[in-house]
């Protein structure tokens, strides 16, 4: 019954969390801080908390690694690293907009004084590095799922790393035997090699690129 409907309840859960954010940050933008926001926030774990377990009760039932379970990872993934900091600045953004046309004022002197810091070359230099560090977890991750569902075991992981011929010819041995998950890599490998490039600079130069 749950992997007949995995795919609609995921759907569903994912609905639940884009409101339950969007509660949370109307909230804040109209009142600051306030408990409704933080119930609002709540529930969105809660939602990512269900998500996990579906992932969970899917591979119960099945008892294999499917597709299903790698999109359900990089979302996980993605809102356990980076969530708290793109929602903050999303608040940000919103509120201080705010401020800048209504009488009222919608930030405080401290989230002014944080937002400067935040401008700063070591705070930079210090982000970026968090970032490649994180980017490295979720892609190198997600590529373990990814290995452990559909991995060609002709060759170990490790030799398909060294030996990357196959990158750019796909009549060769691919690593996985989804055709799918080969060229979610390539793909993937391509947006951490121009990440990677980009948080060195920050980190040499001390400025944001992006």
């Amino acid at each position: 019954m749950i992997v007949e409907w995995q795919w609609a309840l995921f759907i569903g859960i994912e609905i639940g969390m884009v409101l339950a954010l969007l509660g949370a940050i109307v909230s804040r933008a109209m009142r600051g801080p306030n408990r409704v926001a933080t119930g609002f926030l709540v529930l969105f774990v809660g939602l990512l908390g269900a998500e996990g377990w579906l992932a969970y009760a899917v591979y119960k039932a099945t008892n294999e690694w499917t597709t299903f379970h790698f999109v359900i990872g990089f979302f996980i993934g993605y809102v356990v690293l980076y969530g708290r900091r793109d929602f903050d600045s999303l608040d940000w953004t919103i509120r201080s907009a705010l401020d800048r046309r209504m009488t009222r004022s919608f930030v405080t002197q401290e989230e002014r004084a944080l937002r400067a810091e935040e401008q700063s070359a070591p705070f930079i230099r210090k982000r970026a590095m968090v970032d490649w560090v994180k980017h490295v977890v979720l892609f190198g991750g997600l590529v373990t799922l990814a290995w452990l569902e559909a991995g060609n075991g002709t060759q170990s992981i490790v030799d398909w790393v060294r030996h990357t011929e196959w990158f750019g010819d796909e009549s060769l041995p691919q690593p996985f035997t989804r055709e799918l998950y080969n060229g979610v890599v390539r793909i993937w490998f391509v947006v951490f090699a121009i990440d990677t490039v980009l948080q060195g600079i920050a980190v040499v130069s001390g400025k944001k690129v992006v």
